[in-house]
């Protein structure tokens, strides 16, 4: 039992969803529809959260369903399979970073 557990709450139907290769980062794949007066739109997207649940990023991808992603060994790149088509996206994550007199 995880006392500590963390709930995310993604607004969109999830069908794929991985870890990056070294646990920081929470890649979750689905579709979110959206209803206005006389339409219904369906986006497929790619959503971003750390291991605490905050939401880092979305990455939304053309086409009708993401069926499948698969993170690269180094965790900067990462493979979606889309209808019958790969996409490859480079993630930059945010470096932190500081300043100290003349040197970065």
């Amino acid at each position: 039992l995880d006392e500590n557990a963390v709930l995310i709450d993604t607004g969109m139907t999830a069908s794929s969803m991985k870890w990056n290769t070294n646990g920081t980062v929470l890649a979750v794949a689905g579709n979110h529809v959206t209803i206005t007066s006389n339409e219904r739109r369906e986006l497929s997207m790619v959503q971003f959260y750390s291991p605490y649940g905050q939401h880092l990023r979305t990455l939304k991808v053309p086409g009708s369903g993401i069926s499948a992603l698969s993170w690269e060994g180094g965790s900067l790149r990462i493979a979606l399979a889309v209808e019958s088509h790969i996409y490859f996206a480079n993630i930059r994550p945010d470096y932190r970073w500081c300043f100290f007199g003349d040197t970065v």
